[in-house]
């Protein structure tokens, strides 16, 4: 996976995989990432299999923005 980066330029690294951001769920999720076209920007985020079938694009998306972590 690239290194991440935030928005003021510097490296971000993504943390070990950590808890399902969707709210409240205490899975194990999976590092993933997502397109925002809105922004044009991608996204990394964590996230079980559940909640990745479950949850619209559009959802995961904002779980992103709030949660996860801006890729370069």
């Amino acid at each position: 996976m690239n290194e991440p980066a935030s928005r003021d330029g510097g490296k971000q690294k993504l943390t070990k995989p950590k808890c399902c951001q969707a709210k409240g769920c205490p899975k194990l999720g999976t590092p993933r990432s997502i397109v925002d076209n809105f922004g044009n920007c991608r996204w990394g985020y964590f996230m079980c299999d559940e909640h990745v079938r479950v949850l619209t694009q559009r959802d995961q998306i904002y779980i992103a923005r709030t949660e996860g972590t801006m890729l370069a």
